[in-house]
């Protein structure tokens, strides 16, 4: 239960792998789920706006401690949060972070870029895939189309025989 909690408190500090997941991941998943638990019907409407927001939460919270972290203003990290762009939270994800004084932590920004990379890759995938699913569904659908008048065309000749 601490870990629901710290994800949704604005206190404290986070580092870049945390951010990665409460910040990025997690969000993007429960505001995916809302959006489609939403989409059923009208009950469902309060359970979807719910996720929304929680991930929205999630997201902000984890803007504002991660720019803590980076030594930056809760404000910038305010900022961050509300522009949602993909140069700001490459900023949060590639800064180190950094312990007691100013002294930055050593870094694995490594395994961050890595991690970027793929998620690049699968987004290049989705786009390309999702518009060709939707050819392909609208192909079937056409065809089922088809067999269903060519089925009935044998049915109504049936009949007249």
């Amino acid at each position: 239960m601490d870990k629901v909690k710290y994800a949704f408190t604005y206190s404290g500090r986070i580092n870049r792998i945390e951010f990665l997941l409460l910040g990025l991941i997690v969000p993007v998943i429960l505001i995916f789920i809302g959006v489609i638990i939403s989409s059923i019907n009208t009950l469902a409407d309060t359970i979807g706006v719910i996720l929304l927001f929680a991930g929205l939460s999630m997201y902000i919270s984890s803007t504002i401690k991660r720019s803590r972290d980076m030594k930056f203003n809760t404000s910038i990290g305010i900022l961050l949060s509300l522009f949602i762009s993909t140069v700001g939270i490459i900023v949060l994800l590639l800064t180190p972070s950094y312990i007691g004084d100013d002294k930055p932590k050593s870094g694995k920004s490594i395994i961050i870029i890595g991690i970027l990379f793929v998620l690049l890759v699968l987004g290049i995938l989705a786009a390309v895939s999702i518009p060709k699913l939707s050819q392909i569904n609208e192909q079937v659908l056409q065809a089922n189309k088809k067999m269903a008048e060519q089925k009935q065309l044998q049915e109504h000749t049936k009949n007249q025989n």
